[in-house]
């Protein structure tokens, strides 16, 4: 007998809805029914012949009712054929979609290092704990969905004082050699729903090192929550956040909510880095982002947050005892134009700034030998005034340059 996997060298097996591939023995048929049955046994399959094996799913949506669980120290490529169309509901076909139902978790044994690609997860229904439970591996995850449409009241994320609950997500790195961050790249998170009505989380990682690079998030809090927290993070060393999209739906149920922890919560002592992320925020919801428990929050190069009807600055608010450092570039955290100091005067009066607070950093360049000693005379809140020593001789032009930027 053929089989298919001379096609894909290694431990391999394939799930899809093709009778025709029957004939293959490390084809698994899945008939719409319950397919974790045929996707757990082409688990099994591969396990059985190797620890490093490869999962391959063909384009469809399957039926998951229980759970998929991989073998401690196993490891995994877990891929699908692709994503759904971007915008439309991951239960249409075009890709690979898991549709997972009341308790039907992802889950594994301790110390796997598992891979997740091009492979969409839909979780719907009620979840007693977290719909995805990965606690104790290394877990990297490329350009898949994470949709969740479940209430998810008791999942744990992990963090060593076992709290925040409510976690639908939970990934954490067992101990191991430092130095290997998991990665999390190109993924796409939607409409996150949490049951508790105290602290939530939508993806939980108790890590050493994390890079979490170009993914988009969306989160949909369609339930009153007093601490919905979208991202929890409790690391042992460092994690870095770079080019990421944060857009927070309009549909929110504000009454009540904080809005507080949204984004990101760290462990005691430890280092947090934004880059280069993008808020985007309905105007009608507190504007509290970011929180630390303890330790160090570095924050650089954000864009400014979008409110509905275009751009107003919104000042990303900090909590907890830690320290958080704000650094932005972008419009409300810097800015920078020409004024003029008119003749037989010494200042170029008031120049309205439009930072979120009262600039940290502010410098003028003169443009002639009697503007060449200007400096900032005024810096408040609304306002900066440049002035020189002495009178100018005519109208003269100066350049400024003001900066927000923030400890908390």
């Amino acid at each position: 007998m053929s089989v298919l996997r001379k096609y894909y060298p290694g431990a391999t097996a394939v799930y899809g809805q093709n009778p025709n591939n029957l004939m293959y023995d490390n084809y698994f048929y899945c008939d719409g029914v319950n397919d974790h049955i045929e996707i757990q046994a082409a688990i099994d399959y591969c396990a059985a012949i190797e620890d490093a094996y490869t999962i391959i799913g063909e384009i469809g949506v399957y039926e998951i009712k229980g759970n998929l669980t991989f073998a401690a120290t196993d490891k995994v490529i877990f891929k699908g054929s692709g994503l759904p169309a971007l915008g439309t509901s991951p239960t249409t076909t075009g890709g690979t979609v898991l549709n997972c139902y009341d308790d039907a978790q992802i889950t594994s044994g301790s110390s796997a290092r598992i891979i997740f690609k091009d492979i969409a997860f839909n979780f719907q229904g009620t979840y007693t704990d977290s719909c995805i439970d990965l606690l104790d591996n290394h877990v990297n995850s490329y350009n898949c969905l994470y949709k969740v449409g479940a209430t998810v009241p008791n999942g744990n994320a992990g963090n060593p004082s076992s709290t925040p609950s409510g976690i639908c997500i939970a990934i954490g790195k067992f101990a191991g050699p430092s130095g290997v961050p998991m990665i999390w790249r190109g993924n796409l998170f939607y409409d996150s729903r949490q049951g508790s009505a105290t602290a939530n989380c939508f993806i939980g990682f108790g890590v050493e090192e994390l890079m979490f690079e170009g993914n988009y998030l969306e989160p949909n809090f369609v339930i009153t929550l007093v601490n919905p927290n979208f991202m929890g993070v409790f690391p042992v060393s460092s994690a870095v956040f770079s080019h990421n999209t944060i857009f927070t739906n309009a549909a929110w149920d504000t009454a009540g909510c904080q809005y507080y922890n949204q984004y990101m919560t760290s462990g005691s002592g430890k280092n947090i880095t934004f880059y280069s992320n993008q808020f985007f925020t309905p105007a009608d919801i507190a504007n509290a982002h970011l929180y630390t428990n303890s330790g160090q929050m570095y924050v650089y190069g954000e864009m400014p947050i979008e409110v509905e009807g275009g751009y107003t600055p919104v000042d990303l608010s900090v909590g907890g005892a830690g320290t958080v450092y704000i650094r932005f570039s972008g419009r409300g955290y810097e800015t920078w134009g020409s004024a003029t100091i008119p003749n037989g005067t010494a200042t170029t009066g008031n120049i309205a700034h439009g930072l979120v607070g009262t600039p940290t950093y502010v410098s003028f360049t003169g443009t002639s030998s009697d503007t060449e000693d200007i400096y900032a005379s005024t810096v408040d809140a609304t306002n900066i005034v440049g002035s020189v020593i002495g009178n100018v001789g005519g109208d003269r032009t100066v350049y400024y340059y003001a900066r927000y930027s923030k400890v908390g």
